[in-house]
């Protein structure tokens, strides 16, 4: 990273300043979130017990349908990615999906919850889930690239993006407390339960569509963004390995992240650790989610303070190091009862889930802000604004780290021995294993989040450097890389100086990107053995990879219990089986092309 102070000082004075965004346009924005998240609440905490309790739809088919529900919706995050970033209409790339997507997301988390008859529960759950996931993710994909395109600037971003997040925790904690609440004013029989979520989901979709109406009137996307020509595409694939390996930014920020989604899911273990751990009532449950939310919620005004005194990469540490310490803290309701007071003990576990609460709510909406940064820096590397690529290629790779989170966890204290007839009653070895993997644990992923992050290189000198760069590329003028140093060339598109005629740029653009498709070192590999070499390297890892996919087939269908884990690995298997095909085809179209003045020059400016 560059010591880029005078440049971007004087960059600074030159440039005109950016336009804050109103505090109206901050609520607005931020509203759609509140109804969103209600939605969020209901669907994650009680829709399985709902189908289970009050349906009566076995856990085992429960399960199998959720988790091929889920392996489609996961393989789509990219595909989705790919077609919202080039939907270039008269009315921008973000608000179409938005108008078109909403009430399909409302509509479908309504509809979810009352199969028709008994026959079909399991079928309209699959349906239904796969339509309310994609919907959901189709609605929040645009929703948050659009606050990332109206908000320019470097600390304004931070300041959007927490109205964002306090809206999305007032309308979770709805979702997550008000059934509760009502199943216990109202009456637990099917009828009640079915009452409850009839109203709940009800007015959810009369607030949520007004709010995102009201949203999409009031907040403008902005029109340089919007396509007036025509332009190619980035592969998607290429684009992805593009994104991961050349974004210097984005690697330290997705380790980060990374870190943080293979921390020990704590709401799912929040009963555990309760009743068998440090062995209160279960009735604390609700207490510490409440905690979690109002803390959180509460602190967002003094982060946002500390991000305006000092800067938004000194609060992310600072939150980093907060939740390190909260969660290590955990642990120490284990105390032997004779030595605490059980009040004390209730106080303690509410105070350090509290603190978890006030670090990973500013961790949560601040990443979007970071993310914002390191997708200017993407539009510096290649011309494009692709927004909403990345987001949905992290949320893949939070789904695919969720295993860690959520299955692992699970199968240590099953290990250890847990007792499920009888939560209060384990050994000491159960005991401290779940307080350890909620508490040090979590507390570690942390710390390993911190340490990645002290490496992260866009401060606010460093963007003022990337926006210098954006600006002279859009003016057909090659500009340098404030993070490498490297001079980076105007992309196809806005190149108007270079001498070569038309088609011979649209050819170097796509041998560009179709390098992009394989590592240097197989690059490297072509310069002594020629291009066939690619072919057989891909073509063995293609073999590879459909063989263990086939081979999971397989063993789903001599152990279909073991389905949670069986589809983790089949989805897996079939992404890189499908990559590696990809690749492959690439590899069969180049095998006989004269590129390698390409592939030199490839070679030496990205090693």
């Amino acid at each position: 990273m560059i010591n880029g102070e005078e440049s971007a000082s004087l960059i600074h004075k030159e440039s005109t300043p950016q336009k804050k965004l109103s505090l109206v346009t901050k609520i607005v924005f931020g509203l759609p979130a509140f109804a969103y998240a209600i939605n969020f609440g209901l669907y994650g905490i009680y829709l399985l017990v709902y189908f289970n309790n009050t349906l009566g739809v076995s856990i085992d088919g429960l399960n199998e349908t959720i988790s091929i529900g889920m392996m489609f919706i996961v393989l789509s995050f990219p595909i989705f990615g790919w077609l919202l970033d080039n939907s270039a209409t008269r009315w921008g790339r973000r608000k179409p999906w938005l108008v078109i997507c909403a009430p399909i997301y409302y509509i479908s988390n309504l509809t979810i919850w009352f199969p028709p008859n008994e026959s079909l529960t399991l079928v309209w759950l699959g349906v239904w889930n796969v339509i309310a996931l994609s919907s959901s993710y189709l609605v929040l994909t645009p929703y948050s690239s659009l606050g990332v395109e109206i908000s320019p600037d470097f600390e304004e971003r931070s300041s959007l993006f927490s109205y964002f997040q306090g809206f999305f925790m007032m309308g979770y904690l709805l979702g997550v407390v008000l059934p509760s609440l009502l199943e216990s004013w109202l009456g637990d029989s099917m009828e009640d339960v079915q009452r409850i979520f009839f109203g709940l989901t009800v007015a959810n979709l009369v607030v949520g569509l007004i709010s995102t109406t009201v949203m999409l009137m009031v907040v403008e996307e902005p029109k340089e963004d919007l396509k007036t020509e025509k332009e190619p595409n980035i592969p998607l694939l290429a684009g992805i390995r593009f994104a991961v390996f050349y974004n210097k930014a984005f690697q330290i920020l997705l380790t980060c992240i990374t870190f943080q989604n293979i921390m020990p899911y704590t709401l799912q273990f929040l009963p555990y650790w309760i009743e068998s751990s440090i062995e209160l009532s279960l009735t604390w449950e609700t207490i510490l989610l409440v905690a979690v939310v109002v803390s959180g919620f509460t602190f967002i005004p003094v982060w946002n303070f500390i991000s305006n005194y000092k800067n938004k990469l000194y609060a992310y540490r600072l939150t980093l190091f907060l939740g390190f310490v909260a969660y290590c803290l955990m642990i120490i309701p284990l105390i032997p009862s004779e030595l605490l007071a059980t009040k004390l003990v209730a106080l303690l576990v509410a105070s350090f889930y509290g603190c978890t609460g006030v670090s990973m709510t500013y961790t949560n909406f601040l990443y979007l802000s970071l993310q914002g940064d390191v997708l200017d820096y993407d539009e510096l590397l290649t011309g494009y604004r692709r927004e909403s690529q990345y987001v949905n290629f992290v949320q893949y790779l939070n789904w695919l780290c969720s295993f860690t989170g959520t299955v692992l966890p699970l199968a240590v204290i099953d290990y250890l021995g847990y007792n499920n007839s009888d939560p209060f009653n384990q050994t000491e070895e159960v005991r401290y294993g779940i307080s350890i993997i909620v508490g040090p644990v979590a507390g570690l992923c942390c710390l390993l989040s911190l340490v990645a992050f002290l490496f992260y290189p866009i401060d606010q000198n460093v963007y003022l450097l990337i926006q210098q760069g954006v600006k002279n590329h859009k003016q057909g003028i090659e500009a340098k890389d404030p993070i490498t140093q490297k001079i980076i060339h105007p992309p196809y598109f806005q190149a108007v100086n270079l001498t070569h005629d038309e088609n011979r740029r649209f050819n170097e653009f796509e041998i560009k990107w179709k390098l992009f498709h394989f590592s240097l070192y197989e690059l490297s590999l072509t310069q002594k053995y020629g291009m066939s070499v690619l072919v057989w390297i891909n073509g063995v890892l293609f073999v590879l990879w459909s063989s263990g996919f086939i081979g999971t087939i397989v063993w789903w269908g001599f152990w279909p219990s073991g389905s949670e884990y069986l589809s983790y690995l089949l989805l897996v298997m079939f992404s890189y089986t499908g990559y590696f095909f990809k690749v492959l085809l690439v590899a069969w179209e180049l095998r006989s092309a004269k590129i390698d003045q390409n592939i030199r020059y490839h070679i030496n400016f990205y090693r």
